[in-house]
């Protein structure tokens, strides 16, 4: 029998080695004598006394009833288990053991020669085959040569390896998140700019003029003649006016095919409905993928303190750098990296000696702290709720408008500036807050984010009911003026709005605000006793998330705003950047940052869900103004965006009609999701039993080591009585079966 060696073989190879040297026979030089006895003794008291052993008979003792036959195999004589573990003799020819130097019976090293003669015979391969192996060959070569290549010319690779130096892995995070959203709102731009946008421009459209007798335009085209500069960039800023009627906003687009000179039709109201469900599918496959490769490196990174000690420590140097100012860097990343498990293990060890007393005060803190948060939140959205009512009131824009144009534009906009102060006030309420509930490091990022996540989408969300809401009770009130009411193109000047002030924001707090503050540092005394500020990543985080959900809702009614995503960050990076690097101190609280990634796709996938139902909600329940692609031009009360593809399917051959309306019933729907349902109990047990191997492993492991420093102790105890070296044992045995705390304990 050939094959690996199993752990709890490999495991037990001191230990039997060790009863091995105690059973041989004339090898032994003590043979028939008292010493040779007593040595014997001792070696077989050792070989009890070795840790591994303890545990296995500890393990054995408790799953005995459980195990049944199967542990009466377990016990049979050890000549049914003779496994030869061919890849660790045959790594090489150079390596090659014969069989008389292995330590195995006679029938084990005729197995092994009978294999090493097999692996060593020559075998004719197929043409097909050969031609397989090197088009593999070439392909791995090719993508190799790639990725070398995509990693000289990364973005941002020095600035980043320098934010990782100076700040530990925890910031970095950030940034490798804010990079990864920049590429994603590109892919976004190119696909609406690609499909949408260009060929609106470069497809003349003729004969496909809409009617549009019964849609009043004339407030939409007035709004478009604005006078001098300062209007002209204020209407560029809020989203109004000039902009409006231009391919950046849906009311700029055309409603019905569009035909070139050659009669290429383009059927673009199809088109634009087809790439907006295609970027938030792309948008989710690109999360998912995320999520799962920073899972994986969560889980790896995070598997453990011992093992992460050792790795940082023995190898976490690239003996590749060879620059100066490099060195330095990689030098500050790993003190950061191991002050941030050092802070780990001091906190485990001060949650370990925590009194009742002081659990129950620090939980009774808590349940007061979160009801006040909860009193916020649920405040700040009866406000936005309060200002959109007001903001979308006939009268009360009629009353503004008497008074100062200016004053309506305020109007106008006051659920954005509403928003925007919420943002940016209760986000430091929050923080102070989980300051006094002595949470860890990474869990305090996490409720912040939590509870921040919660606050920025609850906005929005309302926002949007709130603008839904109004819609509809405006076409209860009148038919003619639902119809003439374009709310796609308020919509997208909203988040417009929004994505402007987040910018300014950013400009205002990380830039100026940071600055004014190190200069008042520097010059005065007062601000000496505070610090320099830290970079407060829960709040940097849901910047990014937030502004990801203004483009996700605004792209659907206005195809250009990714590309203002895109010039957005890539700004909001050097603004942060320079900031964090001149203005910023590093954090008290070292961070670990194995897990940020994950948690901030997780987030961003939480936000993608609720983007994607209000968009979801607009499609299918509100019926479409007389602009834009989906122009409802009679005013038909049940004409709604999503139509258009019921439309199309209509004209397809019949046989593909059922099939899709097979798909929507119950009777595909159940079995799909049982089968679901399935697989994923599936991988979820073998996900379970994969983690219980790598605990027994880990275990394995340690047991290793144990064995090891046991034997090394009574090589260098060897001249001590044997009733010392048992008390020696006894207490080595309880050092080493000490626990340490969990690293699971957040609290």
């Amino acid at each position: 029998m050939t094959g690996r060696v199993s752990p709890a073989l490999g495991a037990m190879s001191n230990s039997q080695e060790m009863q091995n040297m105690g059973s041989r026979g004339s090898d032994y030089p003590y043979e028939g004598s008292e010493d040779g006895a007593e040595t014997q003794r001792s070696i077989n008291r050792s070989f009890r006394q070795l840790p591994s052993r303890s545990a296995q008979r500890s393990l054995h003792n408790a799953s005995t009833r459980r195990r049944g036959s199967i542990s009466r195999r377990s016990m049979r004589p050890t000549q049914d288990v003779e496994v030869i573990n061919i890849e660790d003799y045959i790594d090489g020819e150079d390596d090659m053991a014969s069989p008389k130097e292995l330590a195995q019976p006679m029938s084990a090293k005729r197995r092994y020669k009978r294999s090493m003669r097999n692996m060593k015979a020559q075998k004719r391969i197929s043409r097909w085959k050969a031609f397989k192996l090197r088009v593999a060959m070439y392909w791995q070569s090719t993508t190799s040569s790639v990725s070398e290549w995509s990693q000289d010319i990364e973005l941002w690779k020095g600035h980043l390896k320098e934010v990782e130096g100076r700040f530990g892995n925890g910031v970095l995070s950030f940034f490798l998140f804010l990079k990864w959203l920049l590429f994603l709102n590109l892919i976004i731009f190119l696909l609406e700019f690609g499909l949408i946008s260009l060929p609106a421009v470069i497809i003349k459209n003729s004969a496909t003029q809409v009617n549009t007798s019964s849609c009043d335009i004339t407030a939409l085209e007035a709004q478009s003649v604005s006078n001098g500069v300062a209007n002209k960039v204020l209407d560029f800023v809020t989203g109004q006016g000039w902009i409006n009627t231009t391919l950046m906003f849906y009311a700029g687009y055309p409603a019905a095919e569009l035909l070139s000179e050659d009669d290429v039709k383009y059927d673009l109201p199809l088109a634009y409905l087809l790439v907006g469900g295609a970027y938030f599918f792309g948008s989710l496959l690109l999360m998912v993928r995320n999520l799962a490769k920073s899972f994986q490196q969560s889980y790896i990174e995070g598997g453990g303190t011992t093992s992460s000690f050792c790795n940082k420590v023995f190898a976490a140097w690239d003996y590749c750098i060879s620059d100066e100012n490099t060195a330095k860097i990689k030098s500050q990343s790993i003190v950061q990296i191991v002050k941030a498990e050092l802070a780990e293990e001091e906190r485990l060890v001060k949650v370990q000696n925590r009194t009742t007393g002081d659990k129950c005060r620090l939980y009774t803190l808590r349940f007061f702290t979160n009801l006040l948060v909860t009193s916020l939140l649920g405040g700040a959205v009866y406000a936005i709720i309060k200002i959109v009512n007001v903001s979308t009131n006939s009268s009360h824009q009629n009353a503004a408008a008497e008074i100062n144009e200016f004053l309506v534009t305020v109007l106008n906009f006051s659920p954005s500036l509403t928003i925007t102060f919420l943002n940016f006030i209760l986000p430091l309420l929050f923080n102070a807050l989980s300051n006094v509930e002595d949470w860890s490091p990474r869990f305090e990022v996490n409720i912040n984010l939590f509870r921040t996540v919660l606050l920025r989408l609850a906005s929005i969300a309302v926002l949007m009911i709130t603008l839904y809401v109004d819609v509809e009770t405006r076409c209860d009130e009148d038919q003619k003026k639902c119809c003439q009411q374009n709310w796609e193109n308020q919509i997208a000047s909203q988040m417009y709005m929004l994505i402007w002030i987040d910018f300014f924001l950013h400009i205002a707090v990380s830039l100026v605000g940071t600055t004014v503050w190190r200069l008042l540092y520097k010059y005065t005394s007062f601000f000496k006793r505070f610090g320099l500020p830290e970079f407060d990543i829960p709040k940097q985080v849901l910047q990014l998330v937030y502004g990801e959900c203004l483009i996700w809702i605004g792209t659907f009614f206005s195809p250009l705003l990714p590309a203002m995503g895109v010039v957005k960050l890539f700004l909001v990076f050097y603004i942060e950047k320079v900031a964090l690097m001149f203005n910023n101190k590093p954090s008290d609280k070292v961070y670990q940052g194995t897990r940020s990634n994950y948690l901030f796709t997780v987030l961003l996938l939480i936000s993608f869900l609720m983007c994607l139902i209000a968009v979801g909600w607009g499609i299918t329940r509100v019926r479409p103004s007389c602009q834009g692609p989906f122009s409802n031009s009679d005013c038909n009360p049940d004409k709604r965006i999503f139509d258009v593809l019921s439309t199309e399917i209509d004209s397809w051959p019949q046989a593909i009609q059922e099939i899709i309306r097979y798909i929507g019933t119950a009777a595909f729907i159940f079995p799909v999701l049982m089968v679901i349902c399935l697989i994923l109990y599936y991988f979820r047990s073998m996900s379970k039993s994969h983690l219980h191997m790598i605990e027994m492993l880990k275990d394995q492991l340690v047991l290793e080591g144990r064995d090891k420093r046991f034997l090394m102790e009574k090589l260098m105890e060897g001249d001590k009585p044997a009733g010392d070296l048992d008390d020696d044992t006894s207490s080595g045995e309880t050092q080493h079966t000490s626990l340490r705390p969990s690293s699971n304990a957040q609290f």
